[in-house]
């Protein structure tokens, strides 16, 4: 298995006015099939055609887009070797140069954040192997620019348009000239505190300032190191690494149940309750900051403000695990609303929130999958699968023909989820338990099924358990729901259960008091599951009862 860090969580434009994405990377605007247009604003749906693969080409740390060029952590010859940066063409998949300073095993760990100047990428030695240092590799060509000694193992380093600033202590900040790693100015924190967190991007540095008894956001100017502005946080905030992030104007400071974002000037524009169920990803331009997270009732909420008057542009409920900035539009990948349980890539405007769904397998389920690029008509895409490591290429291109519900058949062809169980077999079930189906309305953004594919059957009392059917997939194909079948299984490690419609898997959710346990099935295009807590007999029972009904209605 690769030898994996920490997913980067930015990366920038070379060009001025950048727009920066945190856990991802950037890209341009596009249509499908042609160059690039910046300028781009209405959201479209997309076939995602293939185009290349590239296997085994390390891990997605940054991508340039002037040379349209992804730059990833790889070995050197084959698995467990020592560590270089490899360059690949986005356009074609194909390697375009590799390098590493002489003798080094490179290391990513501790630059944090954007790791790229406006004309290098910063990286440091293996600490455990060499002594620490860090250097710059030349984006056009990947030559060693200059590299420099530094004095701990574990040296945070954050990088802004032409300064790399680096914890030379505790207490002590070090920046660097990006284009020679001459020294530029040091600055010390206040006596009694210590330098927690660094953050940085184009003319963004900020500190996380931690005391005995207070905490603060400190923002430095990047060519005196110099303050500018502070903001005081919590000083039990539960976080005490990666909880400070820069992403083009916007800061964000994350404690244990808050989300904030700042402005440029210290100013708060969200201030939000969070659960943390995944750490929130935040993607901003000069003018907009865009948010997914979770609040505080576990409700996945992506939510865009503005950076000039601090109010909500939109806010929509989708779980996003991807974000890339492109002109006038958001990229995300995520899933819609219960029980759907495909991915999408949505296209959404950052003026109206806006949105066009497109079907996508891209992002898988390991912990480093993500989003790398959208850049003239091509998604680039990473997947981490067992020991193999994937770049993919697809192209967008124009649908051609109707595009269905979630990407799948279209909304007409989706059953009731309601007619897969009756109440009366639930009562025989239970001791005679009167049960009563409530529907639930499925809808991905704004386009709403017409039948519902959730349906709760609820118990009068207490003592019987809740169950859930659904119509988790109504496929364009049978190769389609297939497929997605495969993902399900890989997504919850799943086992396959015997003689169970053309096939189907045991699933078990562990939770609080009891785990949730949850029969998928598919028959022909159509995927449909049955869940309740705890009784896995019961739920067997009910699914065999739901399979041969899944299909018979709505022309599925």
């Amino acid at each position: 298995m690769p030898r994996v860090p920490r997913p980067a969580r930015q990366a920038r434009r070379r060009t001025a006015g950048a727009l920066v994405i945190a856990g991802l990377l950037l890209a341009q605007a596009c249509s499908p099939g042609n160059d690039s247009d910046p300028d781009a604003t209405d959201p479209a749906s997309y076939t995602l055609t293939p185009r290349w693969d590239n296997i085994d080409p390390g891990l997605p740390l940054a991508y340039d887009t002037d040379s349209h060029t992804v730059l990833a952590w790889a070995e050197t010859n084959g698995r467990d070797s020592l560590r270089q940066i490899a360059a690949y063409d986005v356009r074609t998949g194909k390697r375009k140069w590799a390098n590493a300073p002489k003798g080094w095993d490179v290391n990513v760990d501790f630059v944090v954040g954007d790791r790229m100047s406006a004309e290098a990428l910063i990286i440091q030695s293996n600490y455990n192997e060499q002594p620490p240092a860090v250097a710059a590799l030349r984006l056009d060509d990947g030559k060693v620019l200059w590299q420099l000694p530094t004095p701990g193992r574990h040296s945070k380093t954050a990088v802004a348009a032409d300064v790399v600033v680096m914890e030379w202590s505790d207490t002590t900040l070090r920046a660097v000239d990006a284009a020679d790693g001459r020294t530029r100015w040091k600055t010390e924190v206040e006596a009694g505190c210590r330098a927690n967190e660094i953050a940085a991007d184009e003319d963004l540095i900020v500190v996380d300032v931690v005391c005995e008894k207070k905490r603060r956001i400190e923002s430095l100017d990047p060519q005196t190191g110099k303050p500018r502005w502070q903001h005081a946080v919590p000083p039990e905030s539960g976080f005490t690494s990666g909880n400070v992030a820069v992403n083009g104007a916007a800061v964000s400071f994350i404690d244990r149940e808050r989300l904030q974002i700042l402005d440029r000037s210290g100013k708060v524009v969200l201030d939000e309750p969070y659960r943390n169920v995944t750490g929130p990803r935040i993607a901003a331009t000069s003018d907009v900051a865009v948010a997914a997270y979770h609040d505080k009732d576990g409700k996945p909420t992506l939510t865009a403000v503005d950076l000039q008057d601090g109010k909500t542009r939109w806010s929509l409920p989708l779980d996003a695990s991807a974000l890339v900035l492109s002109g006038a539009l958001l990229y995300a990948v995520g899933r819609p609303a219960a029980p759907l349980p495909q991915l999408g890539l949505y296209a959404i405007s950052l003026a109206t929130g806006h949105a066009a769904h497109s079907r996508t397998s891209l992002v898988g389920e390991a912990a480093y999958d993500t989003l790398v690029a959208v850049d003239q008509g091509m998604v680039v895409s990473y997947e981490f699968v067992g020991p193999v490591q994937h770049i993919y290429g697809h192209r967008l291109d124009a649908p051609t023909g109707e595009v269905g519900f979630a990407g799948g058949a279209p909304a007409d062809a989706w059953p009731d989820s309601c007619s897969l169980l009756q109440t009366d077999e639930l009562a025989a079930m239970a001791s005679g338990a009167a049960y009563e189906a409530r529907p639930r309305q499925t809808s991905v953004l704004d386009v709403i099924l017409p039948r519902p594919a959730l349906c709760r059957y609820e118990p009068p009392t207490i003592e019987a358990p809740v169950v859930t059917a659904a119509v988790a997939w109504v496929g364009t194909d049978e190769a389609q729901s297939t497929d997605l079948m495969k993902r399900l299984r890989m997504r919850f490690a799943a086992k396959r259960v015997p003689v169970l419609g053309d096939e189907a898997i045991h699933v078990v959710h562990f939770g609080e008091p009891h785990p949730t346990i949850e029969i998928y099935f598919r028959v022909g295009r159509c995927i449909g599951s049955v869940s309740l807590l705890k009784d896995d007999a019961a739920a067997f029972k009910l699914a065999r009862l739901a399979a041969p009904r899944l299909c018979r209605s709505a022309g599925s």
